[in-house]
């Protein structure tokens, strides 16, 4: 082919790939100028939808400072009103009976005839500057006991609901820090098992149960409904205490009983408010008689209400039992006796002109951080009670002292708190139990008191200790004599508000010599569980106080005297050194890994003596400051096999099950850090999405 025609070829290909090049240059042009349009416009978009919801935020904002709690009172009682109480049982759902077998009665239900002035005065508690959000605060617990909830902890102190045993059976407790402290109990029962005017003729006057229902027959109308009211009685009452709690209610739909316990809890006191009748008209003076405004102040009342003491739960155990079921007295109670009263039947009631309610509801309110509960009960007198928030009725009671100095006196002590028994409960000022703030001691010191070595001078009780030297036996004797009558408001041993599978945490401080340590409690059921944790610490015994804490065996409480803590009764307790807090308080992003890393150590520390831990969870995993790493706790579910330091001269079977019990080790660390990185993340999230807020 001619040159010539070659280069112009050349040229025409040269010029075709420019214009090639040039047009996808201006394609490339398009396309990126139509991206960031379309960027522009999403980022248009973003900043309109931010600025309506920024716009929704301040108009939500503006009407909450202008609604009032009575505004909100008010809707929510014209809602209430409105709704439809199905008092025919032919149209309800059915549901267990009450079960009252071999429960604790109160010798007197009194009349709370100042009840309606006390819940006003609740109002003191919330003051209107307190500032609230609404957060996520609840929790479950079924009646499985398995809670739900309980990886995402704060340090917060929230109001946790928790429902337990049965679907209409719930309690409040007041979360402090990771305590959980029951504060008040709910039962709803339908009102076609008890209905309002059942529940007012029942109530129509004090009730001494022994003396005028229990063993007792009547087809009076009278009788029967005081029979019925008295069984819904004790059914809460019963809860209550196993509970620990003052305070509680029923609620039929229809009909309010708030229920509180005195210091002596032979005497329960009662109050009957029927929202629907006691409001004819809403306005400042009727506001307090409102549902939701009655539920809230009592619920107040029992958030600051302090925690019940031992000799509480000794006097319950005194008390008579009914062994009846509600069942059977439903079945015994005639037909025409629930239909007929001979009470005129409750019109509402109309008290005495009391002060405006002046609590408002405050945008953005965060839980008051101030209210705990006290050490002491603030129970009312009898005549006239005075209001549980009063500083008069903010005392302890203590049992008299010459009764509890000879325990062996039964028939004594029961009379002590029969009925009539109000004057052997003796007030005096309440203090603050030192037992909260009394520092533990160091791993060293109970290390010295296990094996007999010298005391350790670091640790912050050891001018204490130097009194007298002990030795474990005489210890355990000390602390089983102390837990036996130390039981008033300055007693020297306190539920740490923790439970695990079977147990729960106490703290306990020695008087007499000054050692302060914690102990895990069970219930003489799980006693077997104790005996194989003990076990277990003995087995690691050369790492206790290092990657473990220090055991000191297990004490065996009076058969008289065990201690009581939210529906437990325990009478068996391993003494341990303090562990330390939560492995989650302590994990940070810059830290993490060198928190998993140590957390390995003490996990295969516990691997080379030969145990299986079995529950390596976040909970199980606390963080000692002093000895600046992680400790595990909790070996109930251990296993305790051959160790991995342990050489087998045997080169068959012994080799097989060595390298089989490695497998097993291998997996129990891999799933530990599993674990610990899942909390890890967790924590990153929350710690991500507070930020946000």
């Amino acid at each position: 082919m001619d040159p010539k025609i070659q280069e112009l070829l050349a040229e025409l290909e040269r010029e075709r790939a420019e214009l090639d090049q040039e047009r996808q240059r201006r394609q490339d042009a398009e396309a990126e100028a139509r991206s960031e349009r379309r960027r522009r416009e999403e980022e248009q978009q973003r900043r309109e939808e931010e600025q309506r919801r920024h716009e929704e935020a301040e108009a939500l904002a503006a009407s909450s400072e202008s609604s009032t709690l009575p505004l909100f009172l008010h809707a929510c009682h014209e809602l209430l009103v409105a709704i439809e109480i199905v008092t025919d049982p032919t149209r309800t759902t059915q549901g267990a009976v009450t079960r009252l077998t071999n429960r604790r009665v109160p010798s007197r239900i009194t009349l709370w005839d100042t009840f309606t002035e006390e819940q006003m005065k609740a109002a003191d508690l919330n003051p209107g500057d307190q500032q609230s959000s609404v957060e996520p605060m609840v929790g479950t617990e079924s009646s499985t006991g398995k809670r739900m909830g309980k990886k995402n902890k704060t340090k917060k102190k929230k109001i946790t609901m928790i429902m337990g045993g049965q679907a209409d059976r719930f309690c409040i407790y007041h979360q402090n820090g990771d305590e959980h402290i029951p504060a008040l109990t709910i039962e709803y029962k339908a009102p076609h098992k008890l209905t309002r005017d059942e529940i007012v003729g029942g109530l129509a006057q004090d009730i001494h149960p022994f003396k005028e229902v229990i063993d007792k027959n009547s087809d009076d109308s009278d009788f029967c409904l005081k029979q019925l009211v008295t069984a819904i009685i004790t059914q809460l009452f019963f809860y209550m205490v196993v509970k620990g709690v003052w305070y509680s209610y029923v609620c039929t739909g229809e009909a309010f009983i708030f229920l509180y316990i005195l210091d002596n809890p032979s005497s329960v006191m009662c109050s009957v408010c029927t929202p629907s009748l006691d409001v004819e008209e809403i306005n400042d003076d009727s506001l307090h008689l409102t549902a939701v405004a009655q539920v809230l102040a009592f619920i107040l009342r029992a958030l600051v209400s302090p925690s019940v003491l031992q000799e509480w739960y000794d006097a319950v155990a005194e008390l008579g039992i009914w062994p009846v079921e509600y069942s059977d007295i439903l079945e015994q109670t005639p037909p025409t006796a629930r239909q007929k009263h001979a009470s005129p039947l409750y019109c509402g009631r109309h008290p005495s002109k009391l002060p405006p309610f002046q609590m408002t509801l405050q945008p953005r309110c965060r839980p008051h951080t101030d209210i705990v509960p006290r050490s002491r009960s603030p129970s009312p007198s009898m005549s006239p009670p005075p209001s549980p928030l009063s500083p008069s009725a903010r005392r302890g009671r203590t049992v008299n002292a010459r009764a509890r100095s000879n325990p062996d006196q039964k028939s004594s002590k029961k009379a002590q708190f029969s009925e009539d028994s109000d004057a052997n409960w003796i007030d005096h000022a309440a203090e603050p139990s030192k037992i909260k703030s009394q520092p533990y001691c160091s791993q060293q010191c109970l290390l010295a008191l296990q094996d007999d070595g010298p005391l350790d001078t670091s640790c912050p009780n050891y001018l204490a200790h130097l009194k007298r030297r002990i030795q474990t036996a005489e210890f355990h004797a000390l602390i089983r004599e102390q837990l036996s009558r130390d039981r008033g408001p300055d007693a020297s041993c306190r539920p740490l508000y923790k439970k695990g599978s079977c147990g729960a945490a106490f703290k306990i401080h020695l008087l007499s010599h000054g050692y302060t340590l914690l102990a895990k409690g069970v219930e003489r059921n799980n006693s077997h569980k104790l005996e194989h944790e003990n076990e277990v610490y003995h087995r690691l015994h050369d790492i206790q106080g290092d990657y473990i804490p220090v055991c000191l065996g297990i004490v065996v409480l009076d058969s008289k005297y065990p201690y009581y803590y939210d529906e437990g009764v325990y009478t068996h307790m391993l003494l341990l050194s303090w562990a330390g807090k939560p492995i989650s308080e302590v994990m940070k992003s810059d830290n993490s890994a060198c928190v998993i890393e140590m957390t390995s150590q003490s996990l295969q520390a516990i691997h080379l003596a030969g145990v299986l831990h079995g529950d390596v969870e976040p909970q199980n995993i606390l963080w000692n400051e002093d000895c600046n790493r992680p400790m595990l706790v909790d070996f109930e579910r251990a296993e305790m096999r051959n160790a991995l330091s342990a050489i087998s001269l045997n080169l068959g079977l012994k080799r097989r099950r060595l390298g089989k019990n490695r497998s097993t080790f291998s997996k129990e660390l891999s799933k530990a850090q599993i674990s610990l990185e899942r909390c890890r993340e967790l924590l990153r999230r929350n710690s991500a999405s507070k930020f946000k807020e």
